[in-house]
């Protein structure tokens, strides 16, 4: 089992992060580092796109499909995908009351017979995602005028 992890301190209350994180239609204005397509539902289907930034320059998406475990508004969102003891990878956006604002933490946990294999690929590929998506988060709210009730979210990056 391994573990891939970011986490940041926003000035956001609870339910403003979580507005942030579960209006994925949203994202293209305010993250390139993922994208998700379905609904912050228990049981729902959900396609975690994350991008691979390659050292040429170019890069690409990589989806993964998954269904969603688990949904406490404000608080917390997990999905799941793979084959139960062979490859499980499962996600999880976490809201976390901190001085000042909200930690958001996003992980993505692998287990299973031959996640060992692919850690090294997981780790160069998916951690960067994870990465650049909480810092998009953490920049969304820091360049938001202090009496506004929601993010103001920066144009998209090229």
């Amino acid at each position: 089992m391994f573990l891939i992890a970011a986490e940041a301190l926003t000035p956001a209350a609870p339910e403003e992060a979580w507005r942030l994180l579960t209006d994925f239609g949203r994202y293209p204005l305010w993250t390139r580092a993922l994208e998700i397509e379905g609904a912050a539902t228990p049981g729902a289907p959900l396609n975690y796109s994350f991008r691979i930034w390659r050292e040429d320059g170019a890069d690409r998406r990589v989806t993964f499909p998954g269904i969603v475990d688990v949904v406490e508004p404000r608080h917390e969102m997990r999905w799941s995908l793979g084959v139960p003891a062979i490859f499980d990878l499962r996600f999880r956006f976490a809201l976390v009351p901190g001085p000042g604002g909200t930690v958001v933490r996003h992980t993505a946990e692998a287990s299973g017979l031959v996640a060992d294999t692919l850690r090294g690929r997981l780790e160069r590929q998916l951690g960067p995602a994870v990465r650049a998506f909480v810092a998009d988060a953490e920049r969304a709210f820091a360049t938001r005028p202090r009496s506004a009730p929601s993010p103001t979210l920066p144009e998209r990056r090229p």
